[in-house]
């Protein structure tokens, strides 16, 4: 009896010594364990390629102008040491920062800090300190790399903002961000990371919000949440975002009061909270020569409203510090 068995296909007319021609698209068959496969070959057009090249640069190069322009402001700060003031109680002479454990980091989420509970700031500090001890070039370029995060975060919320721009605008605003004098204090200042750690996720909050409201996925509004509350325990004064996308809902989209409040009910539920927790940690009375009755604060609140708008708008006279109202 004569043995048969697959036969090969004939070659294609040419050169015998050629190198085999490759399929265009690749099959796959499984025969009991064996498994032979021949390799997916996908040739893109150079035109689709030249596309996609300048795609990807058309996105990356925003990335690249804000990156250098926060390097470029905020560098210098990298070789500055620490401050007598907030960086010298929060970190350099505080035991629970300078010495890190795994005790110190559960105590630091159990207490508050001269009279601030912002534990997600202090965890910051602490793997700081663990990682390269009290060097103050760490504390700074994280406070830098951090500010460019906020830039990167501001341009893309303005991208959504701003529907009909091609980008020109929102970078504008964003370089502006980046470079405007009112940052040098929350940057070069070591221990004002903790604005920058809150003014983060508090930007990403917004953004996967108002995503969430254009979509109705819950996905982004778990996001949106979860940054939310680690912004407030960056730091405390971040309940004002829930407020803030009830204003962004009604003046920038022209939201009706329901759809402007559309999933904001735990926000504020989560804001009343930590209002409550940093009141008790707080007590501003113990500190301020002069409390001010209750009728007078709105106008304490005006004034400090008014100081900050007119410094955004011409941020001339700045000084360490600007004793107002008290």
């Amino acid at each position: 009896m004569r043995k048969t068995g697959r036969r090969n296909p004939p070659l294609p007319p040419g050169d015998a010594s050629s190198p085999p021609r490759k399929l265009p698209h690749s099959v796959t068959v499984a025969a009991g364990n064996r498994r032979t496969s021949t390799r997916r070959l996908v040739t893109l057009p150079a035109r689709l390629d030249g596309q996609a090249v300048r795609e990807a640069s058309r996105r990356a190069l925003p990335a690249a102008v804000l990156a250098a322009v926060c390097i470029a402001a905020f560098i210098r700060t990298v070789a500055h040491g620490f401050l007598i003031w907030d960086d010298r109680m929060f970190i350099t002479t505080n035991p629970l920062i300078a010495n890190p454990s795994p005790t110190n980091l559960a105590a630091l989420w159990a207490t508050s800090l001269y009279d601030l509970y912002a534990p997600l700031t202090y965890s910051l500090w602490e793997l700081l300190s663990a990682l390269f001890g009290l060097a103050p070039w760490a504390f700074h370029l994280t406070n830098v790399a951090l500010h460019t995060l906020n830039t990167f975060a501001v341009f893309g919320l303005l991208r959504q903002l701003l529907t009909e721009d091609d980008g020109k605008a929102a970078l504008a605003g964003a370089v502006l961000f980046a470079v405007h004098p009112v940052q040098t204090e929350a940057v070069a200042w070591a221990s004002e990371a903790k604005d920058l750690l809150a003014a983060l996720f508090s930007l990403i909050a917004i953004r996967q919000y108002l995503l969430f409201c254009e979509s109705e996925k819950r996905r982004l509004w778990a996001e949106a949440l979860v940054a939310f509350v680690c912004a407030l325990l960056a730091k405390p004064s971040s309940v004002i975002v829930p407020a803030l996308l009830v204003l962004l809902n009604r003046g920038v989209y022209r939201r009706d009061w329901r759809a402007s409040l559309h999933g904001l009910s735990l926000w504020f539920v989560t804001a009343v909270a930590f209002m409550l927790i940093a009141a008790k940690s707080q007590p501003a009375a113990g500190f301020l020569h002069y409390v001010a009755p209750i009728w007078l604060r709105p106008v304490i609140a005006l004034d400090s409203l008014t100081f900050y708008l007119g410094k955004i708008i011409l941020p001339v006279n700045r000084i360490p510090e600007h004793t107002r109202s008290s």
